[in-house]
């Protein structure tokens, strides 16, 4: 009997298929009406959440590897997805049971609420994510808020010495709260380090990270990669104003000449003499159904302006409306087109 079968004999199979299962949902298009139940889950236990971070660090650490978009590779690995799950989890649950007989009190599920009566916090560590179009407000224990804009994952693990995060994809702004416990946000091969302050991180789908600053002041701390350790890490130190950036190769981070506007919070953008590709591509992070040209060339004139890009349609009748295009709405695509002369008699 295969290794694989004895850990679904030892541990059943509804605790995977509850994580696998809520980590669908959560990625899916009905996300908010699966939220409250979603919480609750979660507030079940310890493990419930371990669970779901493992899952959602597994799957979608994987995910920065490869191609956005959904291909053979990537239909596979959901198919696979109980498999490695079981042999996760049963670690996990291996691990856990052994720790909480040691300490009956952590088994049980209301120990996080004596522990915070008796002034002790149990740290758990977290993840939250958004799906195509979203925009989310995530406020901390500690009092700090996150901004979590469309597609990203971020995990959080607080302990009584530092504050940990990780973006894994997308793009967050941090608003930091003072306190003694450093505040980290880890991206690519860079950690960034602050107190009391506000900053974006972005996290690009050809890996490269941008890091600005808005307000007070970080350190951002690079380094290479294994295969290269002769490089030694690098430290910027960052005013409000600037920015810089670094890619997953050698991590040496450079200057940002064009810094990103700051209003994306709001899902609006402005853009200042940009060439139309460009800001197709930008408004195509917030919506299923991308806007797409019929012709290249259409994809160098320059665009001015301000669009909410949470409202695609919108986006693409502005578009049309500068450069006299037509739309057209497909099942899949908003296509802008040159409009057609009028035939020859």
């Amino acid at each position: 009997m295969s290794d694989e079968h004895n850990a679904r004999e030892g541990m059943g199979n509804q605790f995977y298929d509850e994580a696998a299962d809520w980590f669908t949902k959560m990625r899916g298009p009905d996300a908010d009406a699966h939220r409250a139940d979603f919480e609750a889950w979660l507030k079940r236990g310890a493990l419930h959440r371990a669970a779901y971070n493992r899952i959602a660090e597994i799957f979608l650490d994987s995910d920065a590897t490869e191609d956005s978009q959904p291909g053979p590779a990537t239909r596979m690995r959901w198919r696979l997805l109980p498999d490695l799950c079981v042999i996760v989890l049963a670690a996990l649950c291996a691990l856990s049971l052994s720790y909480m007989l040691a300490q009956p009190d952590r088994g049980d599920v209301h120990a996080e609420n004596r522990s915070r009566r008796a002034g002790t916090s149990v740290p758990m560590p977290s993840a939250y994510s958004t799906i195509v179009g979203e925009v989310r407000l995530i406020e901390l224990e500690d009092g700090s808020r996150v901004t979590l804009d469309t597609d990203s994952l971020l995990t959080i693990d607080f302990s009584s010495t530092e504050r940990r995060l990780r973006l894994i994809r997308g793009r967050a702004r941090f608003e930091v709260a003072h306190e003694r416990r450093p505040f980290r946000v880890a991206a690519g091969l860079g950690v960034i380090t602050a107190r009391g302050t506000i900053f974006d991180v972005r996290v690009e789908a050809d890996k490269v990270v941008s890091v600005q600053l808005l307000r007070g002041a970080i350190d951002v701390n690079t380094k290479a990669k294994a295969t290269h350790p002769l490089l030694l890490p690098q430290v910027q130190h960052l005013r409000p104003g600037q920015g810089t950036s670094y890619t997953d190769q050698f991590a040496t981070a450079q200057p940002i000449e064009r810094l990103s506007d700051t209003r994306w919070p709001s899902s609006r953008a402005e853009f200042d003499d940009v060439p139309l590709g460009e800001v197709i591509i930008e408004a195509n992070r917030y919506s299923l159904v991308p806007i797409e040209l019929e012709e290249d060339h259409l994809a160098k004139l320059k665009v001015s302006g301000v669009f909410s890009l949470r409202h695609t349609q919108n986006v693409a009748e502005k578009l049309a409306h500068l450069f006299n295009l037509r739309v057209s709405r497909e099942p899949y695509r908003i296509l802008l087109s040159k409009p057609k002369g009028p035939s020859p008699e």
